[in-house]
């Protein structure tokens, strides 16, 4: 963790810096700091991360500016998938989110909507802070229980390729593993289409678990933090969405102002141009 007298130093340095970056959108001072302790302290890294992070955010504006967490579809993904921030961290001092399907009907299954929905989450996440203060890393964990192969259908793999360069190359998180319990027979064609878009590094964090080998799970994630739904003592997955929904109606304005998002894309220096893996149009996926 970056020592007070460092992070001010580098909070400093990184304040002046941005005054002289047109391009860029104002950052929370919150999320700031996210930067600097995901980065180790080092101004000139931080530097790089911030401006490819908003320039990848600009190249998706559907995903990550054109955004109300309230609206019609994100209200539909509220009914059909949980995610999950349990309440306490591992001995490790990590944070657990849990992304899990309530509803698995293929009708109201949404994958941009869902996609935004994450991201949405993943900026509340870094705009707030609980009482244990900033995290030393955090878990991820997706229950594959109701994922079928005709979900698989409705993916759409350049959006799904964007956003795992986005998760992998700029997110502010510390991701210790990527944790994919109940997994389903739907897994291999999954694994087909994303293993060539993650890096190494990043794929070699994922972890599988079947349903009958959850104790190899626990060993990441200890039973007792997980919700009531799965034997923990986290309380039910419901009270922990609807304390998240509560803070995000509040911080709603936050998430919906372009002042914190968009970037001025004709202010920014000619040889910083958008990366090439965030071009493109979206296209449909198609297994057999």
């Amino acid at each position: 963790m970056v020592k007070y007298s460092d992070y001010e130093a580098a909070r400093n340095i990184l304040e002046n810096w941005i005054l002289t970056q047109p391009h860029l959108p104002k950052i929370d001072t919150l999320v700031l700091k996210r930067f600097i302790i995901k980065c180790n302290g080092d101004t000139e890294r931080a530097k790089k991360l911030i401006d490819l992070h908003y320039t990848m955010r600009a190249a998706n504006p559907e995903i990550f500016l054109y955004r109300d967490p309230m609206d019609e579809s994100q209200m539909l993904i509220k009914e059909t998938i949980e995610f999950l921030p349990l309440p306490k961290r591992t001995e490790e001092g990590y944070v657990v989110y849990m992304v899990r399907f309530i509803d698995n009907d293929l009708d109201k299954f949404n994958f941009e909507a869902w996609i935004k929905s994450i991201f949405i989450f993943f900026d509340l996440q870094n705009s707030c802070l609980d009482d244990n203060g900033f995290s030393n890393g955090e878990i991820m964990v997706f229950d594959m229980t109701g994922l079928t192969l005709k979900h698989l259908t409705k993916l759409n793999i350049a959006l799904l390729a964007n956003s795992i360069s986005f998760f992998e190359k700029v997110i502010t998180f510390k991701i210790r593993s990527i944790q994919i319990i109940n997994c389903q027979p739907s897994l291999d064609k999954l694994l087909v289409l994303i293993k060539p878009l993650i890096r190494k590094k990043l794929f070699e964090r994922l972890k599988f678990h079947l349903p009958t080998e959850m104790d190899k799970f626990y060993e990441f994630v200890p039973k007792d933090l997980l919700p009531t739904e799965y034997d923990g003592n986290a309380g039910p997955a419901i009270e922990i969405k609807e304390k998240l929904y509560k803070i995000l109606e509040e911080k709603r304005d936050y998430i919906m102002d372009p002042e914190y998002w968009e970037v001025d894309i004709n202010k920014k220096p000619a040889n910083k141009l958008l990366p090439d893996q965030m071009e493109g149009n979206f296209k449909k996926l198609n297994i057999d």
